[in-house]
């Protein structure tokens, strides 16, 4: 094993034996893309990860009840439904950032 090859592991295994919720990389995406890029609507984000809107319904279920993201109603068209990031949510990519997961921090 090459040594960054290293050091992602075990930033890895030290996150996920921390108390941090284990996102699959679907809601790991979703939440970095609402996290970072600010609400998106869920069409948006079934495009973004090529796949289907309640692929992306049930991914953001799981997330809206771990606290990390808010559905949002849009006034105008009331079938739309923007995915909105909460603090929580953001605190947990922060966490995740600093974990050295994306090779060093």
């Amino acid at each position: 094993m090459i040594p960054r090859q290293s050091m992602i592991l075990e930033a890895q295994l030290a996150f996920v034996r921390s108390a941090q919720p284990n996102l699959t990389q679907r809601q790991l995406a979703i939440l970095m893309c609402v996290g970072w890029r600010g609400p998106q609507y869920v069409w948006r984000l079934a495009e973004e990860l090529k796949v289907t809107r309640p692929v992306i319904t049930r991914a953001v279920t799981s997330l809206a009840q771990l606290g990390f993201v808010r559905r949002q109603s849009v006034r105008e068209d009331r079938r739309q439904c923007l995915v909105a990031a909460t603090d929580e949510g953001r605190a947990y990519l922060e966490r995740y950032s600093a974990s050295g997961l994306f090779g060093g921090a």
